[in-house]
């Protein structure tokens, strides 16, 4: 009962970060993003620890690693670029970034690589008791990509101090192209058949 407590805290994190990514407040939908990345490392290790089994356990935490760390990364990733609030207007000229309709399908690329890296990964009974995932985890993915993606908002606790002495620090975006090649690396590796070291429970 905690762990599923837990997956379903998580899942409101995740839906928090998407109602403050259209709003425009990425820093805070990252901040959300991040703060579940925490939760979801405990929700296994105790349903471990309590050693009772609960059927429903392991469906609520593939749906709530697919809403937060799935898609909404990929929401903020759209709202950064795309939508109203977002960082880049100097590129609403070019064609890529001016037909939302190209963003929308771009940005679906985390979601659907997602959810087929965890069907994969729910359905491989060869990989359960290993030391590896085959494939990014989705939770290592989208929180890496929360924290790439607020990280212009990162120095915001401080912009009073920086205002007066750095500017150029309260002003600092990351160049779209460092944007999209994260976006789509994490994305790729989560489908990918790289190993990766599973952490010690």
């Amino acid at each position: 009962m905690i762990a599923n407590i837990i997956s379903l805290l998580n899942m409101l994190l995740g839906f928090f970060s998407i109602i403050l990514s259209i709003e425009g407040n990425f820093g805070t939908a990252g901040a959300m993003i991040l703060i579940a990345t925490v939760l979801d490392l405990f929700d296994g290790r105790i349903a471990r620890m309590i050693k009772k089994k609960n059927p429903y356990g392991k469906h609520l935490d593939t749906y709530a690693d697919l809403i937060t760390f799935c898609i909404a990364p990929s929401i903020m990733f759209y709202g950064l670029i795309w939508g109203n609030a977002g960082i880049y207007p100097e590129l609403k000229t070019i064609f890529i970034f001016k037909e939302k309709i190209i963003g929308i399908f771009i940005s679906f690329l985390l979601p659907i690589c997602g959810a087929y890296r965890l069907a994969r990964f729910s359905e491989n009974t060869q990989e359960k008791g290993e030391n590896y995932f085959t494939g990014l985890p989705t939770t290592f993915a989208g929180a890496s990509l929360a924290l790439i993606l607020s990280f212009v908002y990162i120095p915001s606790f401080l912009d009073s101090i920086l205002r007066a002495n750095s500017i150029e620090v309260t002003q600092f975006k990351l160049p779209i192209i460092v944007v999209f090649a994260f976006f789509l690396f994490y994305t790729y590796l989560m489908v990918s058949n790289f190993k990766f070291k599973r952490a010690k429970t």
